[in-house]
C-alpha cells in the first residue's frame, strides 16, 4: 500500500485524532519511496484543532523528516 501511494506522489498523514503513526511506520513510508508528510487533527471541536501536534512532530522528526520552507509546506526527509 505503501509503495503504491508513493509512486503516486502523495503526501503521507500523520493524524492526530486516531492512533499516530510509529516512527518505523514513517521511516517504511520511506523506504517505499514516500518523501512526504503532512498533519491532521480531524479535530470536531475548534479547540481540540491542534490536538498532539506536538507528539506527531516528534514522531515525524525522529524517522528523519523536517519541515518545509513555511509552515504551509509538507515536510520531507
Amino acid at each position: 500500500m505503501f509503495r503504491t501511494l508513493a509512486s503516486s506522489g502523495r503526501a503521507l498523514e500523520i493524524n492526530t485524532r486516531s492512533p499516530l503513526a510509529s516512527v518505523s511506520q514513517l521511516r517504511w513510508w520511506w523506504e517505499e519511496g514516500g518523501d512526504a508528510v503532512s498533519f491532521g487533527s480531524d479535530a470536531h471541536e475548534p479547540s481540540r484543532v491542534g490536538d498532539r501536534f506536538d507528539v506527531a512532530v516528534d514522531v515525524a522528526e525522529a524517522a528523519g523528516f523536517r519541515a518545509g520552507q513555511d509552515r504551509f509546506d509538507f515536510w520531507r526527509r
